[in-house]
């Protein structure tokens, strides 16, 4: 049983420590330095690391490193999530991205306790009440002295500890055993003897456990008047921490315990040792720390280390050489190994000379068989001593591809069995391949089941003969048949009741290669065959296609595990995959052919090129875990956006695979290769996108959950909403400048009409009064000495003249009121036989209309643009022409037979030019009336003006 205490003594420890291992971090990772003093965890899952060179924050990925703070001796997180900042130099707190300094002196502790303040002792003694306040900064609410025994130098072995009562415990390498009893009035007390000396403190099941620093010794605190001593520990300098799940652990000097609370001298130590990277960097700690997901951080001399529950126990096996090629686990419960380049090894220690072995066995009597691989046959270790051994004998006749005569040389030895007969067979590469072999007289029995060949041909090849004598692998089925496996003809059954021989050939058997590397037998009778492109079944089951295969155990619990050449894989019972890769303390990917066994307690040894390990599958696979994703940066700008990710469980990140993709842009997922877990879109449209990022297991199997972050993607800054919104008074601004440009147009455009209106008027009026008033002063002049008849006529004519300038006048004057907007219609019922007479008066105009025709007008208003119409009719009228007079409820019709108008007058009868025109078409207008003009075929003009329904 000496190699199972061997195994054990490798496994112990580690089951003890919650079946996990240590992952560690060097300034080689980013650390700013190997010096750590302080751990602490902030809510968003970042882990904070204080060292001698500066505060680190890790994701699980990388270290973001600021060394301004210089050496930091102790962190802390408030309820706020704001990151406290001990230093040589002084305290600050990291708000934002910003350090905002606090009181100057050396900190040594500090604690964030239950009602939202921070405490802090000092170099100088001093225990400091603490708050930040937005806008002041911290704050100081109390100051107080604490005691220590003697003087004490530059040590980062203290703490500030809270219990579940709410008294606070002052710790440290010689401090007085003293707590805080009213935080809200704080004052130091001490408990027991003021020389008791407190290093450390605890609490677990509301039991207060405490470490003395000047004894060694862990006690428990209460209310008895004297200390109660639990016993001596391990260790010294010692930091104590209860975990969630009630352990006690102690980290000090030389490693970390996993105290034994009921016997501390038992307390097992964990310790760096140069031979294992999987064990603690630093022999001197000064911090521990318990991370949300209940991995415990520890910090020393040498740098950052962690024990991973999540993590699986896996040991390797301590041998000189690392090239191991055959494992087996003796009855004696010694576990032997064979090596490339060293021999064999039992109990680690060294059995056969530098021989090269290929397979390991031990038979029903307690015979170690060891197969060598260099032609001169094999070893046999039985009672304490060693012997040669080989097969040897001439060749069977029916050999018939060898020469009569000849005697089997070949002794590369592949593998050994002893039947369920008795019988022991010898498996080798090239002589006769299977061959039967005496234990008791050393000698090679005639061939059974011969193979005349390497490589088999249909017109050769019989159910009587294996496929080739190049055997790799012999094992005996349930039904007691031989199973015997080649590397180059495929896998052979030996049908021990017929002895005919069953051939698995690639093509017509559904084996996938015809180099078989390994071969076991599950507890329910299933054979499983290992070959050089995957993992068969003669039932038809395969796994692993395409994948070199070189060993292949089933665990007690029916699951399969394959050693690759791309890694270590497991199938469970419901054909499930996964992949145990080295990052798991595995010593490689790469695994040797038949190089495997099964230990007696059910644990597993697998080894190859690299080394070898043993672990048990239970404990594996139950670490198995849905790692949590988190962002650990995101940012947006218009068009682009940027994020980082890890997982909360920061020691799993490196053994991982990771994905992304964002809807709407990707089509498939994009592959995150560690550390780099970020990504970067650009030329993206504003809008709405779902950012999804996914990660396997610790075994390669894709999770189902996801983290999911919608995000947006703003438009420039220059087209968001308040831009938009200026931009739209701009333009609104713009259209109204228009409006009122165009409008100013307008007026000034009507201004200067109405200007040279005006003037055209004025220039009319002058034109039309001149005519008159010349003729009137004429006539005047040469009436004085006139005879009768002639003064007839020129009063006559003046009569005429001053007619018509009265209605010039009277035009001019209605203009004039017109133009100042006090000309308002007064409608009455007016007989149109009236309103032509007086718009007739004495002038030649035929007047055609119904008897009796009314009209609802302003009688002035309808006469005055009738008068103009008429005059300008008759002006314009030959001597012997007419003038028209037309009327109906909807028109009214002047026709005449003058010269008619020009087009241009036709199609802007309100322009200046003639005076009664313009003022008829504002009269009319008033009156709700329009005006039109046409020139008739035969000649003259024929206004028409429109009367508005009165309905």
């Amino acid at each position: 049983m000496r190699s199972l205490a061997f195994i054990l003594s490798l496994l112990l420890p580690w089951c003890a420590a919650a079946s996990g291992r240590f992952v560690n971090y060097t300034s080689s990772q980013g650390l700013a330095s190997n010096c750590v003093y302080a751990i602490t965890q902030d809510g968003n899952g970042f882990l904070w690391v204080g060292t001698r060179g500066g505060l680190n924050r890790f994701d699980g990925a990388r270290f973001q490193t600021w060394r301004e703070p210089g050496r930091v001796t102790a962190l802390t997180v408030d309820r706020d999530n704001r990151l406290w900042v001990g230093t040589t130099g002084g305290l600050m707190v990291m708000d934002g991205e910003d350090f905002v300094p606090g009181p100057s002196q050396y900190i040594r502790a500090l604690l964030a306790d239950s009602d939202g303040f921070v405490w802090a002792t000092t170099l100088d003694s001093a225990l400091l009440k603490l708050s930040f306040q937005p806008g002041e900064g911290i704050v100081e609410h109390a100051s107080t002295g604490y005691s220590m025994v003697y003087a004490e130098g530059d040590y980062p072995y203290h703490q500030i500890y809270e219990d579940h009562s709410g008294r606070l415990w002052i710790g440290g390498r010689i401090v007085h055993c003293q707590y805080v009893e009213d935080r809200g009035n704080p004052e130091v007390l001490y408990r027991y003897h003021p020389t008791c000396s407190m290093g450390s403190y605890a609490e677990i099941g509301g039991t207060l456990y405490s470490y003395s620093d000047f004894t060694d010794k862990l006690c428990i605190i209460d209310d008895a008047p004297e200390l109660e001593e639990l016993g001596r520990l391990p260790l010294f300098h010692v930091k104590l921490l209860a975990d969630h799940r009630g352990r006690l652990w102690a980290a000090g000097s030389p490693g970390l315990g996993l105290v034994d609370i009921s016997n501390p001298e038992a307390t097992t130590v964990f310790r760096h040792r140069a031979d294992d990277p999987s064990s603690l960097l630093s022999n001197e700690l000064y911090c521990i720390f318990e991370d949300a997901q209940g991995n415990i951080w520890v910090g020393g001399d040498n740098g950052l280390s962690v024990l991973c529950p999540s993590l699986p126990l896996v040991s390797s096996i301590d041998i000189p050489s690392k090239q191991i090629t055959a494992l087996m686990q003796a009855s004696d419960g010694r576990l032997w190994v064979g090596t490339a380049d060293s021999g064999a090894w039992a109990d680690g220690v060294q059995i056969t000379p530098d021989s090269p072995v290929s397979c390991l066995y031990e038979d029903s009597a307690g015979a170690v068989y060891i197969g060598l691989w260099k032609g001169t046959g094999f070893d046999v270790w039985e009672k304490g001593r060693l012997r040669k051994a080989a097969v040897s004998g001439p060749v069977p006749p029916a050999q018939h591809c060898v020469a009569s005569g000849d005697r089997i040389t070949s002794n590369w030895i592949s593998d050994f069995l002893e039947g369920g007969d008795g019988r022991f067979w010898v498996v080798t590469w090239e002589g006769v391949g299977l061959n039967e072999w005496d234990r008791r007289s050393g000698r090679t029995l005639p061939a059974a089941w011969l193979s005349p060949f390497k490589y088999p041909t249909a017109e050769k090849d019989s159910s009587i003969y294996l496929s080739s004598r190049l055997g790799s692998r012999l094992i005996e089925d349930a039904a007691g048949n031989l199973v015997y496996g080649t590397t180059e003809a495929g896998l052979n059954i030996i049908d021990r009741a017929t002895g005919l021989v069953t051939k698995y050939l690639p093509g017509n058997s559904g084996i996938p290669d015809n180099y078989v590397t390994d071969i076991c037998l599950a507890k329910d009778g299933t054979l499983w065959v290992a070959t050089r492109a995957g993992l068969w079944s003669p039932s038809g089951t395969h796994y692993l296609d395409g994948m070199l295969v070189q060993s292949v155990e089933v665990d007690g619990k029916g699951r399969l595990w394959a050693g690759t050449e791309e890694g270590l894989y497991f199938i469970d019972c419901d054909g499930n995959i996964g992949m145990v890769s080295a990052g798991l303390g595995l010593p490689s990917n790469t695994y040797g052919e038949h190089v495997s066994c099964i230990l007696a307690d059910g644990s597993l040894a697998f080894g190859g090129s690299a080394g070898a390990a043993v672990f048990h599958p239970d404990s594996l696979l139950s670490a198995e875990s849905a790692p949590e994703l988190f962002l650990t940066a995101l940012s947006t700008e218009p068009s682009s956006v940027q994020f980082s990710f890890s997982v909360k469980d920061l020691p799993q990140a490196s053994l991982l695979k990771y994905r992304y993709r964002l809807s709407g842009v990707d089509d498939d997922w994009i592959t995150a290769e560690f550390p780099l877990l970020q990504g970067r879109y650009n030329g993206l449209f504003p809008g709405k996108y779902t950012l999804r990022i996914q990660c396997t297991d610790i075994f390669g199997n894709w999770q189902e959950t996801e983290l999911s972050r919608p995000i947006r993607i703003l438009p420039p800054l220059l087209l968001r909403w308040p831009f938009l919104l200026v931009y739209l008074l701009l333009f609104a601004g713009a259209v109204w400048l228009y409006v009122r440009y165009r409008v100013n147009r307008q007026k000034t455009a009507l201004l200067q009409e109405e200007l040279d209106t005006r003037n055209r008027f004025f220039s009319i009026i002058s034109h039309d009064l001149r005519g008159p008033v010349s003729g009137m002063s004429a006539l005047a002049s040469s009436l004085e000495n006139a005879p009768d008849d002639a003064l007839r006529e020129g009063v006559h004519a003046i009569g005429a003249a001053a007619s018509h300038t009265s209605v010039l006048l009277e035009n001019l004057l209605m203009w004039s009121v017109s133009q100042k907007g006090v000309l308002r219609p007064v409608l009455r019922e007016e007989s149109f036989q009236d309103l032509a007479d007086e718009a007739i008066g004495t002038w030649p105009v035929r007047a055609d209309f119904p008897e009796g025709l009314t009209l609802l007008t302003d009688r002035h208003l309808l006469v005055t643009a009738l008068r103009n119409l008429l005059d300008n009719a008759v002006k314009f009228s030959p001597e012997d022409g007419s003038v028209t007079l037309l009327a109906s409820a909807e028109a009214i019709v002047i026709s005449d037979r003058g010269p008619g108008m020009d087009a241009g007058t036709l199609q802007t009868l309100s322009r200046p030019g003639h005076l009664g025109l313009v003022i008829t078409r504002e009269l009319l207008e008033k009156l709700g009336a329009s005006l039109s003009a046409r020139n008739l075929p035969d000649g003259g003009c024929e206004i028409t003006i429109h009367l508005p329904r009165n309905d």
